[in-house]
């Protein structure tokens, strides 16, 4: 080939590959930037940061790439993730391990939805008597095993008290207020309960959450199998269009559900707060990103790698979180993948109070 006519294929081939990697840069920014927008008023843009670790993949992609065709164009996709780089730490943390010992607290947040039989039961008791946590906040437990004085003797024996009801519970080792309150959805399968927890001479508001689910069915579990095993085009568009509806409706009312937890961590910002749960949305989603403009993510400050916290189905997402007040600093968050009672897997964070 001629060196003039070999020299424009190169132009070409890198102008086509430039083109790729904007759009690529491009996509991930919108991706990022759909956080921002009400879910409850746009439910489908909402979905665009479900995306974002697909566009993260591929801008990482082009690097060497460029290294090994065009090294002084490495830059470019370095440059298009350092623009969004809180939202890429918000999704993959890189603190390094800090010690558990620096704390005087252990949280402990657990949808145990996946817990049944007394054998899980006896499990669950046995994963907090070796964890020796101080509060623990679960989600999706039956109120009517919660209500049995079997259950009340196994807390009394690990030296919790409880609060609670309609699924979602506060356990702690230090003294409960009386009055707790639920704060209430419009959904009747989800909700969040509030109480207050006695630590020396401060008062701790304590929220166990469990917001709106994406309720897919079996059939729709299977066909996301489908999609993600073996593609194909008219399935994808057909069945992609279905899954969308749905999680665009639960988004739709997790939206406002987050504007309400916001509200409430206003009201009460003077005290040290603990919001913790199932919050069924990922770190590149509206509900996450409003909280955390609030509150401080634990598994941001203290937690390193992804962390995919819902274990079935093929979906690797990390949608339980605990979110604490600046009275609080966390020195290590971990998703405990050695349990496998439930379907999720609890989020561990050792964290102390910054007057301690």
């Amino acid at each position: 080939m001629p060196k003039k006519s070999r020299k424009s294929l190169e132009r070409i081939l890198v102008g086509v590959l430039t083109g790729a990697n904007v759009a690529t840069i491009l996509l991930l920014w919108a991706s990022a930037l759909s956080t921002r927008i009400p879910p409850d008023l746009f439910p489908r843009l909402s979905l665009a940061g479900l995306a974002f670790p697909v566009f993260l993949v591929a801008d990482v992609l082009f690097f060497p790439v460029w290294l090994l065709s065009r090294a002084r164009m490495a830059w470019l996709p370095i440059a298009g993730m350092m623009v969004v780089g809180g939202y890429v730490l918000d999704y993959c943390p890189l603190n390094g391990w800090g010690e558990a010992g620096d704390s005087t607290l252990c949280v402990i947040s657990y949808n145990a939805g996946g817990v049944a039989g007394e054998e899980g039961r006896d499990s669950l008791w046995a994963y907090l008597d070796r964890m020796h946590p101080d509060i623990v906040c679960l989600q999706e437990v039956s109120s009517t095993w919660f209500g049995t004085d079997e259950a009340k003797e196994d807390m009394r024996r690990l030296g919790l008290s409880c609060m609670g009801g309609k699924g979602v519970y506060v356990l702690s080792r230090w003294p409960l207020r009386k009055a707790g309150f639920d704060i209430k959805y419009k959904t009747r399968g989800n909700g969040s309960y509030a109480c207050w927890v006695l630590h020396g001479a401060d008062s701790v508001l304590v929220v166990s959450n469990h917001l709106e689910s994406n309720r897919l069915s079996s059939s729709d579990k299977d066909e996301y199998r489908q999609i993600i095993s073996s593609p194909n085009g008219n399935v994808v568009r057909h069945e992609g269009r279905a899954l969308a509806r749905k999680l665009a409706q639960a988004e739709k009312l997790r939206g406002p559900q987050a504007d309400t937890l916001c509200a409430v961590a206003d009201r009460y910002s003077r005290y040290p707060v603990l919001m913790c749960g199932d919050f069924n949305d990922t770190p590149i989603s509206y509900t996450y990103q409003r909280l955390s403009r609030r509150l401080t993510s634990a598994f941001r400050e203290s937690g390193c790698g992804m962390g995919f916290s819902f274990n079935q189905d093929a979906f690797y997402v990390r949608i339980d979180h605990i979110f604490h007040s600046g009275h609080f600093q966390s020195t290590r968050t971990l998703i405990d993948q050695n349990v496998g009672l439930s379907d999720h897997y609890p989020i561990v964070s050792y964290m102390r109070l910054r007057d301690e």
